[in-house]
């Protein structure tokens, strides 16, 4: 039971991400280099222990599906993928003097908020880069490309915070009541 609830969510945060990122957020372009990508948290959200070939395929299947319907050529996915294959190394890297408890998911109220910054940020910004480094194909700008890593990084952080407290928080409210 527990597990078909698991797939269950999984496929539902996948489905409502990709369309809150093509049908919403892509046609948010602000400034014309701040796009947030929201849909990262598909890959940001998986359990901690999820295998490594799954966590890249649905890092592919993610990418590609946002590239096809914003016709950024595969960009979206080898950034998406890229990130999907860093994962386990950041998260080593910020794991708890404790450890992980297999109940710890990655998300704000579960593991703080801090613990959550550092490791969206540091896998939104890997993305951020990957991506808009393969879009602009020159490093003559520098200044252009960091402003729009950083600006796009920015609001798309802020974003996955409040889609999380959205939904996480009223989920458990729900459970409770």
């Amino acid at each position: 039971m527990q597990m078909s609830k698991q797939v269950l969510t999984l496929i539902l945060r996948f489905v409502i991400l990709i369309l809150l990122q093509v049908l919403l957020f892509d046609r948010l372009a602000i400034n014309a280099y701040i796009i947030p990508r929201i849909y990262l948290l598909i890959v940001l959200m998986l359990p901690l222990d999820s295998p490594t070939w799954f966590v890249l395929l649905l890092s592919f299947m993610s990418g590609f599906i946002v590239d096809i319907f914003s016709n950024t050529g595969a960009m979206q996915m080898m950034a998406t993928v890229l990130i999907g294959f860093i994962r386990p190394f950041v998260v080593s890297l910020i794991a708890p003097v404790e450890g992980y408890d297999p109940e710890d998911k990655p998300h704000v109220f579960s593991l703080g908020y801090r613990w959550f910054l550092i490791y969206a940020g540091t896998l939104t910004l890997i993305h951020h880069l990957a991506y808009f480094s393969l879009e602009i194909m020159s490093l003559s700008y520098p200044g252009y490309l960091i402003k729009k890593v950083v600006f796009t990084s920015l609001l798309s952080l802020l974003i996955m915070i409040l889609l999380q407290s959205l939904f996480i928080v009223s989920r458990h409210r729900n459970r409770y009541s």
